[in-house]
């Protein structure tokens, strides 16, 4: 909705978190301490914004928030039209092992009937100066093992006793 908004030119967004406690730039669930040098702004029961995660990962989330009462669901009146059944298909062929299986997140899920969701009534869920727990979204992203000492895959940087370095 905001992107349209501000691709529409009617206005501009600044998304400001100043404590850094609402934003997860990186889509894992880990500590100082669990990941020495290799946890930089994480998932946490604080965060509002999730960057760098999936299509799977935001419907892991969606379910979570649908499950602790931030949304209430409304059961559908009619099937998806055949159009989305064919572009469901073609998405399937063009990531093939993304989405397979029966569960909620699959794209074979995608000819059957989808509820929407509506916001549900409390306004105390979208407090914006809130610092009690949100529901955690750990089980919906991937956090790796903690690696200190070797540098982390794919990057240049060399993880060592003060800190990361290149090479």
């Amino acid at each position: 909705m905001l992107w349209q908004l501000v691709t529409a030119g009617a206005t501009s967004v600044t998304l400001a978190d100043r404590e850094e406690k609402h934003f997860a730039l990186d889509p894992k669930c880990c500590t100082e301490k669990t990941h020495p040098n290799n946890c930089w702004s994480p998932l946490t029961d604080l965060s509002w914004v999730v960057h760098h995660v999936g299509p799977r990962a935001v419907r892991c989330m969606f379910r979570t928030d649908i499950q602790a009462g931030y949304y209430q669901l409304r059961q559908p009146t009619q099937r998806p039209d055949a159009r989305r059944c064919l572009s469901a298909e073609a998405l399937s062929a063009l990531l093939p092992g993304d989405d397979i299986g029966n569960d909620a997140d699959s794209v074979q899920n995608a000819c059957a009937p989808v509820p929407t969701a509506e916001p549900a009534a409390s306004s105390e869920a979208y407090e914006p100066r809130r610092d009690w727990p949100l529901p955690s979204l750990c089980g919906c992203v991937y956090t790796p093992p903690a690696h200190p000492g070797q540098p982390k895959p794919g990057s240049p940087m060399q993880e060592g006793a003060d800190g990361p370095s290149l090479h």
